[in-house]
């Protein structure tokens, strides 16, 4: 896949930078919980995509950034969205690595969303 190309994922938020390396999306069931069928994962390479993966999973596998997403959106959505039917776009989790953004789009029942690494400049 060339650099000019524009990722596509099935699931998930589709409003994405287009110069990204990987993204990763996913429809939760409001307000957090995620299912294994709807998922998807768009990579440029084997490296992005590897890359992406490890900072959602984190370290202890299953503590990283999607957990710190969930966590908060579990903890309290209307920091988010003011309910189900929102059609706001939020952040939801960002570090210096990545971010994590979601939306329910109007859609009274689930939450769309999309994570993907910043893009760091060779110095």
């Amino acid at each position: 896949m060339t650099e000019d190309t524009k990722l596509t994922i099935a699931f998930g938020r589709r409003s994405f930078p287009d110069d990204v390396q990987a993204v990763w999306g996913a429809r939760l069931i409001y307000p957090a919980d995620l299912l294994h069928d709807r998922q998807d994962l768009a990579a440029r390479s084997d490296e992005a995509k590897q890359e992406l993966v490890a900072w959602l999973n984190g370290p202890g596998y299953g503590n990283g950034a999607l957990k710190q997403a969930l966590d908060a959106l579990r903890e309290d959505p209307y920091q988010f969205f003011s309910g189900q039917n929102d059609e706001t776009c939020a952040l939801i989790y960002s570090d210096e690595q990545g971010e994590i953004i979601g939306s329910p789009q109007g859609s009274y029942g689930y939450v769309y969303v999309a994570a993907w690494l910043h893009k760091h400049t060779e110095q």
